[in-house]
């Protein structure tokens, strides 16, 4: 049936942007195994164990950007832009910025902030990627390949 629709008959990666101007990265979202979705992060026991919303780089992609582990850093694409704090992973490839999605609710038991889920000092994934490339045949949204740019806040 895919060729019938001008798809091949087995399914393919393709990236949605070719190249975005200033934003030489790839944005992929994830959820958190600790979370269900995004709820829950109004409780103690599971905050404590991630207690921000996290964006997962290698080394060398933070290094060019004088980004450390823990540092607060701002994920920027066409679309929008968010905030999370860095989590360096060696095993991830260079170019890829790996964020958690789901971050709104506060947990006033540890003093953490909630994440208004409307701005760009926000943590929503969802702000910043768009659905101008979403998938012909699904209509999913790109939400494991959008072009960013992140940068350490001071």
């Amino acid at each position: 049936m895919l060729p019938e629709i001008g798809e091949p008959p087995i399914p393919e990666f393709r990236a949605p942007f070719a190249q975005a101007p200033g934003f030489p990265l790839t944005l992929t979202s994830a959820k958190s195994p600790l979370y269900c979705h995004s709820q829950h992060r109004n409780l103690a026991r599971l905050r404590r164990l991630e207690p921000d919303p996290v964006a997962e780089l290698s080394p060398a992609t933070a290094a060019a950007r004088g980004i450390g582990e823990g540092d607060w850093l701002a994920i920027a694409t066409p679309r929008g832009r968010v905030r999370a704090r860095a989590q360096l992973n060696a095993t991830l490839a260079d170019g890829i910025v790996a964020a958690r999605h789901g971050w709104w609710q506060a947990c006033p038991e540890l003093e953490l902030p909630g994440y208004d889920a409307l701005d760009s000092d926000g943590a929503n994934l969802n702000l910043a990627i768009g659905i101008e490339a979403a998938d012909p045949v699904s209509g999913a949204a790109p939400h494991r390949c959008y072009p960013c740019q992140i940068e350490k806040l001071a």
